[in-house]
């Protein structure tokens, strides 16, 4: 199958899909286990905001947030086999994301710029203190929304990021949906009804990459598919490399489904071009990096 193919079953999946039941979400978790890359892209399209808004609710750093909701799909995908129950997936997915936020707060990084923190840029001098005045107001808001507890905080965030039912949450953080209702009830009462409508604006100015389900599915492509055909292929001589680019152009001109080959190709290049420039490919994801290096 195409990718092309592949890419217009999922679009049309999400065109049509209204938010996911129970039973439409067992039956993706069921068809992503047996490899249906499409079923995943349609339940990360689903899921986005709420591992977003959930990131974002601990972190406090839209960037970082981001960051955590890739990686927790990529971890999400590579252990599906470990779901016992399909529909248990919200609940599941959920310790998957708070884990790669606590991994991000655990780890020494290098400092970044948060996404809330770049101004927007103004069309004419004249426009500057608008400019700055609305930054400031964001920084207000955003600040007011860390102050929250972290319950009502997530709440919150889930609630209003990404357009979630009360139910979605409720079963997003297995919690009744009495208790998402009381969560959202008291932090309305502490912001106050003008402020929390500048809540809601703020959170919706933030929401991620149009494409981001695409970069999920070609960083889970690469972590599953081709590093570990790079790492085999590191004990190959040059002329070996040579011969197996040349077996792959021959089985592309013999008409084979150029999917059925990409990931070996990927991973000859990757390869390939790790020698030519004297680094040599090591098959590690971030999260696995920086595993390794909290465990020394």
């Amino acid at each position: 199958m195409t990718a092309l193919v592949l890419w217009c079953r999922w679009a049309e999946q999400v065109s049509n899909l209204v938010g996911v039941n129970m039973t439409e979400l067992a039956r993706l978790v069921r068809q992503a286990l047996d490899g249906d890359m499409v079923s995943f892209g349609v339940i990360i399209h689903e899921f986005q905001n709420m591992a977003y808004g959930y990131a974002f609710s601990i972190l406090g750093d839209f960037h970082l947030a981001q960051d955590a909701a890739q990686e927790a799909f990529v971890e999400a995908h590579r252990r599906l086999d470990q779901l016992r129950e399909p529909d248990a997936f919200p609940g599941w997915f959920r310790r998957i994301v708070y884990k790669q936020c606590d991994r991000l707060i655990r780890r020494k990084r290098v400092p970044t710029v948060p996404i809330e923190s770049v101004a927007v840029p103004a069309t004419d001098l004249a426009g500057a203190d608008r400019v700055l005045e609305r930054q400031e107001m964001k920084d207000e808001v955003l600040a007011l929304v860390k102050a929250l507890p972290e319950q009502e905080r997530m709440a919150t965030t889930l609630f209003y990021i990404g357009g979630y039912s009360q139910n979605e949450v409720a079963g997003f953080l297995e919690v009744p949906v009495s208790t998402v209702k009381n969560r959202l009830h008291s932090s309305r009462k502490k912001l106050k009804e003008q402020m929390m409508n500048k809540v809601v604006e703020t959170l919706k100015a933030f929401p991620l990459p149009e494409r981001f389900a695409d970069v999920v599915l070609q960083m889970s492509f690469v972590m599953e598919r081709v590093n570990p055909l790079a790492e085999q292929m590191r004990g190959l001589s040059a002329e070996e490399m040579a011969a197996r680019s040349g077996e792959l152009r021959e089985r592309l001109a013999g008409g084979e489904d150029r999917d059925a080959i990409k990931a070996e190709a990927f991973a000859l290049v990757r390869e390939a071009t790790g020698r030519a420039h004297g680094c040599p490919w090591r098959g590690t994801s971030r999260a696995q990096d920086s595993s390794q290096s909290e465990d020394k």
